[in-house]
């Protein structure tokens, strides 16, 4: 059987600046309806029973910028982990932390906050049975192994934004729209004093995360270290060049003697 990708809008998140990164808030992973996924292509109906029996069968937290789609993604690709899934108003959601360690993550945080990127895909198998009832094909087991970040996704119900058009841009509730700066300040602001606290936490229950700042520092120092053998190298050119132009300024000691002929 193959996976499904299901995609759906970030619903009302509380974006939080926190240890480098962007933490998203309470965002609907997957919510109850019928959808058609971009892998399977044919519709399937999640029950709530599903969702609700599920929502905490996670085998890997991981979030990408993109789905696999047969292709093999690697470590540093990885841009987040979801955090705290559980089931709520008949949908699965949880916190999705982008850790803005690497440009993927960052462009990724950017598109979030400039609502250029407003869904969220996840990646699960399961079973799936035939309602002879309702006429439809419905969810039976889930297992998840994944999520990404999109521009567009199959799931329409959950929306950040009243768009007049699917790929509009218009909100009401646009996190950066000038009415809820105020807000947002606010909320940096008591995010910035519990900046320990959160930091604490993040690393509890992200272990990975850690593995890619030892990553991320190793790079650093590396770049330091070529950096200084650079500035030694241009100190070591320097004092030749100056000594070269040292020899050149000296009279030639042929012509010392008077300006007679040198001797045979």
């Amino acid at each position: 059987m193959e996976n499904r990708l299901l995609s759906q809008k970030i619903l009302n998140p509380k974006f939080v600046h926190t240890a480098g990164g962007l933490l998203i808030k309470d965002v609907k992973l997957l919510a109850s309806g019928e959808w058609t996924d971009s892998n399977v292509q044919t519709p399937l109906f999640y029950t709530p029973e599903a969702l609700e029996k599920y929502a905490e069968n996670w085998e890997d937290h991981s979030t990408w910028p993109y789905h696999a789609g047969g292709s093999v993604r690697y470590d540093y690709e990885r841009i987040g982990v979801v955090l705290n899934p559980h089931f709520d108003d008949e949908a699965i959601v949880g916190d999705v932390f982008l850790h803005g360690a690497t440009e993927l993550s960052r462009n990724t945080m950017t598109g979030v906050i400039n609502g250029d990127l407003n869904y969220v895909s996840v990646e699960h198998s399961g079973e799936e049975q035939w309602n002879e009832e309702t006429q439809r094909n419905e969810s039976k087991t889930l297992t998840f192994f994944g999520l990404a970040v999109v521009p567009q996704g199959a799931c329409r119900k959950c929306k950040i934004r009243n768009n007049s058009s699917p790929g509009g841009n218009m909100s009401e509730n646009d996190p950066t729209d000038p009415v809820d700066l105020e807000t947002q300040v606010k909320e940096l602001s008591e995010a910035i004093g519990d900046r320990d606290t959160k930091i604490k936490e993040l690393e509890e229950l992200v272990k990975d995360e850690s593995k890619m700042k030892e990553l991320a520092d190793g790079f650093d120092a590396k770049i330091k270290e070529l950096s200084e053998k650079i500035d030694a190298k241009d100190a070591t050119i320097e004092a030749m060049d100056k000594r070269i132009k040292e020899l050149e300024a000296q009279p030639d000691p042929r012509t010392l003697s008077g300006g007679g002929e040198d001797p045979l």
